[in-house]
């Protein structure tokens, strides 16, 4: 599933409320690993050695660097939750891309959870 279908399904779904009011935490790790899969389907696009060199030279990885983890013998998934790519696209670049946090669409979608309780 893409991420706008999560995100769509999240505004959609009125019992995610009651789950995530009782499991904040659940929200957190779900938008973690969807980060990670992003990461993931970023890293597969680049396919060649290459490619994936110069990238990671454009997003400020040293040359020596970005040569070595380019030609990593890691799997994809092992790279996205890595610091090679973890720390070269963070949240802020996938922000600027486009991306909404599943966190922040909650907070959005009810503000009463950024309320202190009443006493």
């Amino acid at each position: 599933m893409s991420v706008l279908v999560w995100i769509i399904l999240l505004k959609e779904w009125n019992a995610i409320h009651t789950l995530f009011m009782h499991y904040p935490g659940k929200l957190r790790d779900l938008d973690g690993w969807l980060r990670n899969r992003l990461r993931y389907c970023i890293w597969h696009d680049w396919k060649k050695p290459e490619r994936k060199r110069k990238n990671l030279i454009r997003l400020g990885v040293e040359q020596g660097h970005a040569y070595a983890f380019s030609r990593t013998r890691k799997g994809g998934w092992a790279i996205a939750q890595s610091p090679i790519l973890s720390t070269t696209i963070t949240l802020k670049r996938l922000k600027q891309r486009g991306y909404q946090s599943l966190t922040d669409v909650y907070i959005e979608l009810n503000p009463s959870l950024c309320e202190p309780p009443s006493t």
